[in-house]
């Protein structure tokens, strides 16, 4: 009697460790569940047989303009132009499981809008369903300032005033084709020198002043001298602006 008494407690113990295991379990699960529903980028798991979503967050019903409802009676291929399911299969069974992916791609809204996007993809195996998980970034606002970046830089290039990027420290970590020209440097000797290499009338405690002053400002213009390669000095008027961390330094002479 008392050994059967015994291996009643014991096996009340198994399920109540059993029980807590399981209820610790589904809380992770919830919590996990949370942090990806309120996450910022999208989140998609979809089949690899045949792209159909099966679980989608509130983000990529937002960038998408779907409600979940509609999202989730759609695959990849609707909101992906282009899109060849046999070609993705085959890299997608290419993938390894757990791995992360990542490519640049564009997506399809509801109203038909195409946007560029950052995806991460991830292979998953569960409970022998063949999954994959993608979370996803619109990226439109970083590739106009790319694009925004590409044409300043193409107008600088071939600006007939010399351009300059400045460190904090005074150091040349840019200067456009009509600054190599006007001291006689080529690109690769003139980025690295400090602007008391080329003027005569700065140093380097002058720059820890001039930096705290154009960051008060926001700009400067100032009359002082440029000395070239070849040792000849020349006036010039220089207008200083903050880009970014860099001082930003137009000459015009």
């Amino acid at each position: 009697m008392t050994s059967n008494l015994n291996k009643n407690i014991h096996n009340q113990k198994d399920t109540c460790v059993a029980t807590t295991s399981l209820t610790e379990a589904h809380q992770r699960m919830q919590i996990s569940e949370a942090l990806v529903e309120q996450a910022a980028d999208a989140m998609f798991v979809f089949s690899r047989d045949d792209g159909r979503f099966i679980k989608v967050n509130q983000q990529a019903c937002n960038s998408l303009g779907y409600t979940r409802d509609e999202l989730l009676q759609l695959s990849v291929g609707d909101i992906t132009p282009g899109h060849d399911l046999a070609r993705r299969r085959l890299a997608w069974d290419s993938f390894e499981v757990g791995k992360q992916y990542s490519f640049i791609a564009t997506h399809r809204r509801k109203d038909g809008t195409i946007f560029p996007v950052d995806i991460h993809l991830t292979k998953l195996q569960i409970s022998n369903e063949p999954l994959m998980m993608a979370q996803v970034r619109d990226i439109t606002e970083r590739k106009r300032m790319e694009h925004d970046l590409r044409l300043a830089h193409a107008a600088i290039q071939d600006s007939r005033n010399a351009f300059f990027w400045i460190s904090p420290q005074g150091q040349v970590v840019y200067a456009n084709d009509h600054a190599c020209r006007n001291l006689g440097y080529t690109r690769a000797e003139l980025i690295g020198l400090y602007v008391w290499d080329f003027n005569p009338d700065h140093s380097s405690e002058a720059q820890v002043q001039g930096w705290a002053d154009i960051k008060q400002n926001g700009m400067m213009i100032l009359e002082t001298r440029h000395r070239r390669k070849d040792g000849t000095i020349f006036p010039v008027e220089v207008i200083k602006e903050v880009l970014n961390k860099h001082q930003f330094r137009t000459l015009r002479f």
